[in-house]
């Protein structure tokens, strides 16, 4: 019950609610600024939803079977952000969806699990 829970959350927004959230749009805005700090958003958010995603997995293992990430060990955060950055920018047609899933969807093209 709890796993479900966790994922709905994750992975979708109300309508209502959604301006409280970053899209796709936001962080591939983010990305593409000459502005450093807004580039370290774009780094920061990028490493909180990875986290939470690695978190997910390891507490729910098998939760999200079609969207499972395995990443190398010497992962660095440049190449989370740029993993990130790089999906988003390669498919417009999703900008406007949540980040969360969006985030997770890239990691899993990015680092599939064997």
């Amino acid at each position: 019950m709890l796993r479900g829970v966790i994922l709905a959350l994750l992975l979708t927004t109300s309508a209502a609610n959604a301006q409280n959230f970053y899209t796709g749009n936001r962080i591939h805005k983010l990305c593409q600024s000459a502005n450093p700090f807004e580039q370290g958003g774009a780094t920061g958010y990028s490493i909180g939803a990875f986290d939470t995603v690695m978190f997910t997995l390891r507490t729910f293992p098998g939760s999200a079977k079609n969207l499972n990430v395995c990443p190398g060990k010497r992962l660095t955060v440049g190449q989370v952000k740029d993993v990130v950055c790089q999906y988003l920018e390669k498919n417009p047609q999703v900008r406007d969806d949540d980040a969360p899933g969006l985030v997770w969807v890239a990691m899993a093209e990015a680092w599939p699990c064997k």
